[in-house]
């Protein structure tokens, strides 16, 4: 009985957490596209939000080859569950692809923070906030003190 009450209780604590980053993340980055000159009401939109982002401050290549990189992780692990579910010969046969698809995608988030970063005239220190705390370093970044200095390249 107690471990189903803490079990509730972690589940409900991550739940407001996710939400409450979702917000953060919204209101940051309204400000952000605001101060850009772009309409704040695309950063109140998941995905379209990050396309935007990374279309203000790096490429728009990075992001589809982000997404399809997840989206072909996804649709290989499920036809792999689906089709031929035997769990030594799965975990051998995804397991480095799925561990690369991972790194993959942390670090060109990484890169995307950067150029985040760049976009408003911050360093390294800065992208590391932002690659470990999104929506803190958003709504940073969404105070007077930071201007939008342009779009800084591709790498």
């Amino acid at each position: 009985m107690f471990s189903e009450a803490w079990t509730s209780t972690v589940q409900l604590c991550s739940l407001m957490l996710l939400i409450l980053s979702f917000v953060f993340q919204a209101i940051g980055r309204y400000g952000i596209f605001r101060r850009a000159g772009i309409p704040g009401w695309k950063g109140l939109i998941p995905l379209y939000s990050t396309y935007v982002q990374y279309r203000l401050t790096w490429n728009t290549t990075w992001f589809w080859v982000l997404v399809f990189a997840w989206g072909g992780r996804f649709l290989a692990l499920m036809a792999l569950n689906l089709l031929w579910f035997d769990p030594e010969t799965w975990l051998l046969l995804m397991l480095l692809p799925d561990m690369g698809c991972i790194l993959w995608g942390l670090a060109v988030r990484f890169f995307a923070m950067k150029h985040l970063a760049n976009a408003f005239g911050r360093g390294i220190g800065f992208c590391w906030g932002l690659f470990l705390l999104e929506p803190v370093f958003l709504l940073i970044l969404n105070s007077d003190q930071y201007s939008y200095q342009g779009n800084s390249g591709y790498l």
